[in-house]
């Protein structure tokens, strides 16, 4: 015989196992998008040069490159691609003492620790205006532009390019979601801004 108490223990446990999923409709989708956000794979053709990255601010490089339409397939966080517009970057330099690229439009530099953003859709338009800062915020970092801040990477091209990225912020973003916090605030998002 079940007694009074232990229904009660049962359902409250039911009502526990459920709470995730009240009032947080979309947690699940979440969880995936933020599943995919960490890692970045992409093959990208026509290219010479090679680039290493622990983060915006440590990197070196020199590289060119260039791709024809529907050539530059890969998965950068929650974008995942098979074929793709035309892309276009140039990086040159050592950072922080001074590091430049563009990619599309979207230009980065880095000289003696101060970071400038630009976009290509202009000043006012532009998620990224032209500025100077010591610490560029995350998302009009990452707006429009191929890379994150807090990407740790390397790519190498010797005409075919393969380009790998990692972003432990993005890591902590996942694992930390599971409890319910989104320290990235990308949670809802298609597109995200680590």
């Amino acid at each position: 015989m079940v007694s009074g108490l232990t229904r009660w223990r049962a359902r409250a446990l039911i009502l526990l196992a459920l709470l995730p999923l009240a009032g947080c409709a979309h947690y699940w989708r979440d969880r995936a998008r933020d599943l995919a956000d960490p890692v970045g794979l992409r093959f990208i053709g026509s290219g010479v040069g090679a680039s290493v990255r622990a983060t915006h601010f440590v990197q070196a490089g020199l590289l060119g490159v260039f791709s024809v339409e529907g050539h530059n397939p890969g998965i950068m966080g929650r974008k995942f691609r098979l074929g793709a517009p035309p892309y276009q970057a140039f990086e040159a330099g050592v950072a922080p003492l001074g590091y430049f690229r563009r990619a599309d439009g979207e230009a980065r530099a880095i000289v003696l620790g101060r970071s400038f953003l630009a976009g290509a859709a202009g000043p006012e338009e532009s998620p990224a205006p032209g500025r100077w800062t010591f610490l560029p915020a995350r998302k009009p970092y990452s707006a429009g532009y191929d890379r994150r801040l807090f990407d740790f990477g390397a790519g190498v091209y010797l005409f075919l390019g393969l380009d790998l990225s990692f972003n432990p912020a993005e890591l902590l973003d996942l694992i930390l979601g599971f409890t319910g916090l989104d320290i990235l605030g990308d949670d809802g998002e298609e597109e995200p801004g680590g």
